[in-house]
Order: structure tokens, then sequence, then C-alpha cells
């Protein structure tokens, strides 16, 4: 009976950490993604501070909960997103605006393909 309870012990505890981990990365792209088409709305209204502050406030989002994608994730790839969230900033100024859009196309991917990899090890 003690093997029993045990077995739904461990999983009960393994159900709360899928649950756990799979709104982990759902939130945080799903953040991220809205950030990106903010920054897009922005500099196609031509609102060049805006998009550097909205591409501050996700790169800020994205590094409060990096540490623990690194769990689910390669190190590498969760700082490859990192450097495009980053790498954005650069882009964000009148002359290099089709630029930018071309980035945060690049960016949306990365964040999107991270969300399918983590759902299809789930």
């Amino acid at each position: 009976m003690k093997r029993i309870w045990m077995a739904f012990l461990i999983l009960a505890a393994m159900s709360a950490l899928a649950f756990g981990s799979h709104r982990i990365v759902s939130r945080t792209a799903a953040d991220v993604l809205v950030s990106l088409e903010n920054v897009r709305s922005f500099a196609q209204d031509g609102d060049f501070d805006a998009a550097r502050r909205e591409i501050a406030s996700a790169l800020d989002g994205f590094e409060r909960d990096g540490h623990l994608l690194e769990l689910f994730f390669k190190r590498e790839y969760v700082a490859n997103i990192r450097v495009s969230l980053a790498g954005l900033e650069a882009y964000a100024n009148e002359e290099s605006a089709p630029d930018l859009c071309s980035e945060i196309d690049k960016a949306a991917q990365q964040v999107r393909m991270m969300e399918h990899m983590y759902d299809s090890i789930l």
C-alpha cells in the first residue's frame, strides 16, 4: 500500500512541476511577443523613444524569467534570445526602421520556437 501512495505522490509532484514550468514558458513567451508587437507599432508610428523603452521592458522581463528558462532549455538558446532582444535597441531609429522590423521578426520567431520546443518535449 505504501508503494501506491508513493507512486501517487511522485505523480502529483511531476504533474505540478510540468504545470508550473509550462506556465513559466508560456507566460514569458507571451509577454515577450506582446512587447515585440508594441515595439513594431511604436516604430511604425515613428515613436522610437517609446520603442526603446518597450525594448528595455521586454529585455528586463526576459532577464527576470531567463534563469528559470535555463532549467528547461540549453543556456546558449536562452542567451541567443537575450542577445536578439538586446540588439533591437541598435535598430530603434528612423534610418534603421526596416531593419528593426526584420530583427523583431527574427526575435519573435526565436521566442515562438522556444515555446514550440518546450511543448514538443512535454
